[in-house]
């Protein structure tokens, strides 16, 4: 996989939102199965979120308008759950005009 360097946009997110992506983040985090798909969606940003999990991992995703990801959920998901494995960026290919920014961690086996 190629990698490149990317500009990121954060910006200030509600209580709501924060809330809303931590929820549907627990629910991925739990889930093994990848069939569940959680998602909030901000109508008064229209910010799509989204999360699902697997055997290996669990990946939450930000769909926003504009050419540059939205990462401004990443760092209180790093508070809750450390660095992501992955970080990856990718045009919406259902919705032309939206930039999907994807952040992954995998499951921690002790």
């Amino acid at each position: 996989m190629e990698t490149t360097e990317v500009f990121a946009r954060i910006e200030v997110v509600s209580y709501e939102v924060k809330e809303n992506v931590i929820r549907i983040a627990e629910e991925a985090s739990s889930s093994t199965d990848l069939a569940n798909i959680f998602r909030y969606y901000d109508e008064e940003q229209d910010v799509m979120y989204c999360a699902s999990g697997s055997e290996e991992g669990f990946c939450v995703s930000v769909s926003d308008s504009g050419v540059e990801p939205n990462a401004s959920i990443l760092d209180f998901l790093i508070e809750k759950y450390g660095e992501p494995n992955s970080l990856f960026v990718r045009e919406s290919t259902i919705d032309p005009g939206k930039t999907i920014f994807y952040m992954t961690w995998k499951r921690v086996i002790h």
